[in-house]
C-alpha cells in the first residue's frame, strides 16, 4: 500500500486490522443502543413499551466526525437513501454552507498504520469502529471510513533475520503508543502482556515479540464477538467527565491508551485489598447485567478516582494522577445525566416515520407531531460535536 504519513485512506471495515486485543462491549452496547432504539417517551418514570426510534442525527453526527467533516455549527443534510457507511449519500456543510468533504479535519479522524503485510492496523478508534460494524444501519462488510496514515512500516526492516519483520513492526507499533498489546488476567487482578510478548513490568515497554506464540491474540475482524471483553474500559469510558477529564496542559495530554491505564491502577488497587474496585472477578460484588448494580461499580470507581493522591502513579503510565486528568471532585450532574440517561431527543432525530414528538412532556402538552416520510424527505441537525447539552424534548432511557 503506497501510503505516506498523514494520508487519507477510505477503507472498508473488513479491511482494517486490530491493534489491541480487548474493548469494553459495554461502551459499544451503549452507542448502538442510543443509535438503534432510543426509549424516548416516560410514563411514571418508566419507558413506554414499543416507544423506541433510532436517534439517526446523532449516528450520522458521529459519523461525520469520525470521518473528519465536523466543524462546529457544520450541518448534516441525509435524504431518503442517505447510509451512514457511504460518505457520499449524505451532505455536510459548514457554517457558510460550504460543503465539507471527508478527511478536512484529519485532527478529529482515528488512525492506521501500515504493516510490513501492507496492510491497515488500527490505531485509535477501537470502540467507534466496532460501533459501526453492529449498528442497524452500519454492517462490516461495506461500511467504509476515512482513515489517517499515522505512519507506513511496510518496508520495516527484518532486523533479527527470522524470515519476517512482524515482530519488530510490533515492537514499534506498542513503544510508539499505536498497539495496546496487554490483555486482563481471568480471574484476579492485573494485566499481563500477550502471550508472546515479553516487556516492562514497570512501564510499558515491549522488547520482544515471538510470532510464534502471538499469532492469533489479536482480533481478525471489526466485530465485538472477535475482541476480548475489558469491563474496566467501559467504566472508563462512563466515568469520563464524571471523575477525570482527558489531560490537558500536563505531561500526560495526549497519550494514548489513558482508559486502559487508569484501569491498571485499578487493578493494582484491587491486589491491594479494594474488593469494591473489582468487576471481572468472582469475588466481584457487582453484576454488571443489572442496572443498578453497574451504576454502583461506576459510583465506586468514580469515588476512588478522585480520592487518589494527586502524585499516585496511574498503571504503568509514569504520570500521575494529576496528570492524567483526574478531577478533585465529582461532577455530580454528569453522574446524574449518565445515571438517568438523561440527554434527550425530538422526533427530527430519527428517520424512523412514526418517530413521536412530545415537547414539552406536561398534562397541557400539544398533540404530538410525527416525523412521517411525506412531510420530511431530507433531515437536516447542525449542533457541534461532542453533543453534550443538545436542546431536544424526551428522556432517552437505555
Amino acid at each position: 500500500m503506497k501510503t505516506s504519513k498523514n494520508d487519507v485512506l477510505e477503507l472498508e471495515l473488513s479491511e482494517i486490522k486490530a491493534g489491541q486485543p480487548a474493548i469494553g462491549k459495554d461502551q459499544v452496547l451503549y452507542k448502538v443502543g442510543r443509535y438503534d432504539g432510543v426509549n424516548w417517551i416516560l410514563e411514571a418514570g418508566y419507558p413506554v413499551q414499543g416507544r423506541t426510534f433510532s436517534d439517526d442525527e446523532k449516528m450520522f453526527d458521529d459519523v461525520a466526525y469520525a470521518n473528519g467533516q465536523k466543524f462546529d455549527n457544520a450541518v448534516i443534510v441525509r435524504v431518503d437513501d442517505s447510509t451512514p457507511g457511504n460518505p457520499d449519500s449524505y451532505y455536510v456543510y459548514n457554517e457558510n454552507w460550504e460543503r465539507v468533504a471527508p478527511g478536512t479535519v484529519t485532527n478529529a479522524m482515528k488512525t492506521v498504520v501500515i504493516g510490513p503485510d501492507k496492510k491497515p492496523y488500527l490505531t485509535d478508534g477501537h470502540h467507534t469502529l466496532n460501533t459501526f460494524s453492529q449498528m442497524k444501519r452500519g454492517g462490516f462488510e461495506d461500511f467504509k471510513i476515512n482513515l489517517v496514515v499515522e505512519a507506513n512500516y511496510s518496508n520495516l526492516k527484518d532486523k533479527n533475520n527470522n524470515g519476517s519483520s512482524m515482530d519488530e513492526f510490533w515492537i514499534e507499533m506498542a513503544n510508539s503508543g499505536n498497539a495496546w498489546l496487554k490483555v486482563l488476567k481471568e480471574n484476579e487482578p492485573g494485566y499481563r502482556y500477550l502471550n508472546g510478548v515479553e516487556g516492562e513490568q514497570d512501564e510499558y515497554m515491549v522488547h520482544s515479540v515471538d510470532l510464534d506464540r502471538f499469532k492469533g491474540q489479536l482480533p481478525e475482524e471489526m466485530k465485538p464477538e472477535a475482541f476480548r471483553n475489558d469491563p474496566y474500559r467501559a467504566i472508563m469510558n462512563f466515568t469520563r467527565g464524571i471523575a477525570w477529564e482527558a489531560p490537558e496542559g500536563t505531561k500526560a495530554d495526549g497519550l494514548p491508551f489513558l482508559e486502559f491505564y487508569w484501569a491498571e491502577e485499578i487493578q493494582n488497587a484491587i491486589g491491594d485489598g479494594n474488593s469494591a474496585l473489582d468487576v471481572h472477578t468472582e469475588a466481584s460484588p457487582y453484576n454488571l447485567s443489572d442496572l443498578d448494580s453497574y451504576v454502583s461499580a461506576v459510583q465506586e470507581i468514580s469515588n476512588w478516582i478522585i480520592n487518589l493522591e494527586p502524585d499516585t502513579i496511574i498503571g504503568t503510565s509514569v504520570f500521575t494522577a494529576r496528570e492524567m486528568g483526574q478531577k478533585t471532585d465529582i461532577d455530580e450532574g454528569k453522574l446524574n445525566t449518565l445515571i438517568d440517561s438523561g440527554k434527550t431527543l425530538e422526533a427530527s432525530s430519527s428517520d424512523e416515520k412514526d418517530a413521536v414528538s412530545m415537547c414539552p412532556v406536561s398534562e397541557n402538552s400539544a398533540t404530538p407531531g410525527r416525523n412521517g416520510t411525506e412531510e420530511a424527505n431530507a433531515t437536516t441537525g447542525s449542533r457541534a460535536f461532542p453533543d453534550q447539552t443538545s436542546s431536544y424534548c424526551h428522556p432517552e432511557t437505555m
